[in-house]
């Protein structure tokens, strides 16, 4: 791991590290340019080796995806809470000092991170969303999410009608 010094050795276990091929786990972190590269836990590298190694952490180019035309209420409603989850595990969420958010540092860092996976998000999500609310949705309990969940499917079909008129527009 010495060609990714920003790992911090967090073991509990000094047996996790048993049957792991570090070359190997190299090299797929070398491959990432972005996801694994941000992560800087050994112990999480090693809960998800298997994966990692299997491939399923590959970064993607999102303008290769299909549009996010015809992607259901609840699959719009799962892309969100893995957008929250994914800043949640980076800890951009969190509170330092006074109750403030990571996102709310000074030095931005984390600010410019929270808005790297809100452009990332389906237009539906940021047409509901604006980029503030979006990171206020950090600080909300899991009943104010199904709260706002139940919100946000029943503003899905207004939001699609106004996409499609801008849409014929121009």
């Amino acid at each position: 791991m010495r060609d990714h010094a920003y790992i911090t050795e967090d073991l509990d276990n000094p047996s996790d590290i048993s049957g792991i091929d570090f070359s190997l786990l190299s090299q797929k972190i070398a491959e990432s340019s972005r996801y694994l590269q941000g992560k800087q836990s050994l112990k999480w590298l090693l809960r998800h080796y298997r994966e990692i190694i299997g491939d399923s952490y590959k970064d993607f180019n999102r303008s290769s995806l299909p549009m996010s035309e015809g992607k259901g209420d609840l699959q719009l409603w799962q892309e969100l809470v893995k957008a929250l989850k994914a800043a949640k595990e980076e800890r951009y969420c969190e509170s330092v000092g006074r109750g403030s958010p990571i996102y709310l540092r000074l030095d931005g860092a984390a600010d410019e991170e929270m808005k790297v996976i809100y452009r990332s998000l389906s237009p539906e999500i940021m047409a509901y969303f604006d980029p503030q609310s979006f990171l206020e949705l950090c600080e909300m309990s899991d009943a104010d999410l199904k709260f706002e969940r139940a919100r946000f499917l029943k503003a899905l079909p207004e939001i699609r009608r106004k996409r499609e008129g801008n849409d014929g527009v121009g």
